[in-house]
């Protein structure tokens, strides 16, 4: 039987039977009470503070359920990718040498100095910190006449907040073992984007038992799972541990330049049809655990810009793009050793243009090998093409082509490589290569083509190792490009 929703389960001295969970705002002085709520506002979203886990086992009854918890909770932590710092014997983790993000001390601190938190505790607590301890009354009230009013020496939640904590789960009476929080499921949620009071209400064994929440309860580390109300802009580190739905119309979510997003457990940002609009700024990485999650599509130009992540397992050298319209078949559109491609050949915007075609993209990771991964996830959106060609009344919608001349794949290569280039307008096609004297070895393409997209291979068996540059001309288009022949 749950008893957690029973409401006539735990009762009051006074008889008042209670079915709600209660979160407050407390501390030595007014600007610790405002610190807690200035520190949900800048909340560290990095993902790269730790959990200290301090498990002091010696004292107590109950012990091996304890010791189970702190393990499950580093086991848990650790499955998401978070980072935590455990010791399971009886002496104390006074100090740490990164940020930290939540703090849970297991036991009595019987026979520590009066204000051991205050005084030994040298951790630096990130924006956003939470606090726990198995104990009795350190839910108590700061009184500035017996500033460490408690029993035995217990550690107060309104000390951890005095040292620049954020809040976190305490008691206001004694604790039976199989009540208290358990911070194998309260340290996980509050990573994964649970608010402090939703994480601590997931966390509590019996939702009416002497268990106090201390913070804004609003303040969570991380981007859960969430559907965006209005436009959100995003800046710096991220991280991002739900699907984050963009919703229609129009609503954006815009991720400024420099910024750095990471996205661990189910963290996603869908970029499909049906969905608003993600804008990417310049110099964003992306960093996934995921490569069904690694693709997305940024409305920050009038052309389709893709940019991913790295595979996290696969060990690539390049990337190929493939692309889809409409219920056409997919094809190969580049070749990139970078992490985004911008399609000139669709626009989101061109006044000259007609609306109608349905844009796909995926991704797959090339090793040394030339071999492929899977296909990353898909992305997709409405585009306009130029008007094509014409039959009778009906305009039929085409990609609009422009000139390019693609990076050679792969680079360096021996003996052959392959060498893309679309042409905008129909007419004579040059490609030739050349040594780094200026000397033509080779005449790939003069002939006359339609405007498209083309590919060809180049067989250089028959030279020696070194530098060579090939240029295609097409009307007033010329471009030349570097490639490497090792043997």
């Amino acid at each position: 039987m749950n008893y957690r929703f029973l409401t006539n389960h735990f009762v009051t001295n006074s008889g008042i039977e209670l079915a709600y969970l209660i979160s407050r705002l407390d501390g030595p002085t007014y600007e610790d009470v405002k610190t807690l709520i200035d520190n949900s506002l800048i909340s560290d979203l990095s993902g790269n503070s730790a959990f200290v886990l301090d498990a002091h086992l010696s004292y107590g009854p109950g012990v091996g359920s304890l010791r189970e918890d702190v393990i499950a909770t580093h086991d848990n932590l650790e499955a998401l990718s978070m980072i935590d710092t455990i010791d399971l014997t009886d002496s104390y983790i006074l100090n740490y040498s990164g940020e930290v993000i939540g703090y849970s001390s297991s036991g009595k601190h019987a026979g520590m100095p009066l204000g051991y938190i205050v005084n030994l505790l040298e951790l630096n607590y990130a924006a956003g910190a939470i606090f726990n301890t198995y104990e009795s009354f350190n839910g108590f009230l700061i009184d500035f006449n017996n500033y460490y009013r408690r029993q035995d020496n217990q550690g107060l939640i309104s000390e951890f907040i005095g040292m620049g904590g954020s809040g976190g789960v305490c008691h206001t009476y004694e604790p039976a073992i199989p009540s208290v929080v358990k911070d194998s499921i309260f340290f996980p949620f509050y990573s994964i984007g649970y608010s402090i009071v939703d994480a601590a209400y997931q966390s509590m064994p019996y939702l009416a038992w002497q268990n106090v929440v201390v913070g804004d309860p609003l303040c969570t580390i991380a981007w859960g799972k969430q559907t965006l109300a209005q436009n959100l802009t995003w800046s710096g580190r991220n991280l991002v541990t739900g699907e984050i739905t963009i919703p229609v119309p129009y609503t954006t979510l815009t991720i400024e330049d420099d910024s750095y997003i990471e996205l661990r457990h189910q963290g996603s940002i869908p970029c499909e049809l049906g969905y608003g609009r993600l804008i990417v700024g310049e110099n964003v990485a992306f960093q996934t655990y995921s490569w069904d999650q690694a693709l997305f599509l940024s409305y920050d130009s009038e052309n389709a810009r893709l940019i991913w992540a790295d595979h996290p397992t696969f060990p690539a050298i390049s990337y190929n793009v493939y692309r889809k319209v409409d219920d056409g078949d997919w094809e190969y559109l580049a070749s990139t050793s970078g992490n985004e491609y911008t399609d000139g050949e669709v626009y989101f915007t061109c006044y000259e243009c007609y609306v109608n075609a349905t844009v796909y993209y995926y991704v797959k990771a090339v090793d040394l090998n030339e071999t492929e991964s899977a296909a990353s996830n898909e992305v997709s959106a409405e585009v306009i093409a130029k008007i094509g060609k014409q039959s009778g009344d009906d305009k039929q919608p085409v990609i609009a082509y422009s000139y390019s001349l693609g990076q050679n794949y792969p680079n360096p290569f021996n003996p052959s490589t392959t060498i893309s280039y679309s042409i905008e307008k129909d007419g004579l096609v040059r490609l030739k290569v050349y040594d780094i004297l200026g000397n033509e070895v080779a005449e790939l393409v003069n002939k006359n083509q339609l405007a498209g997209k083309y590919e060809i291979s180049f067989n250089a068996s028959h030279l020696p190792s070194g530098i060579y540059f090939y240029t295609i001309t097409s009307g007033n288009y010329s471009n030349t490009k570097k490639l490497i022949l090792l043997k």
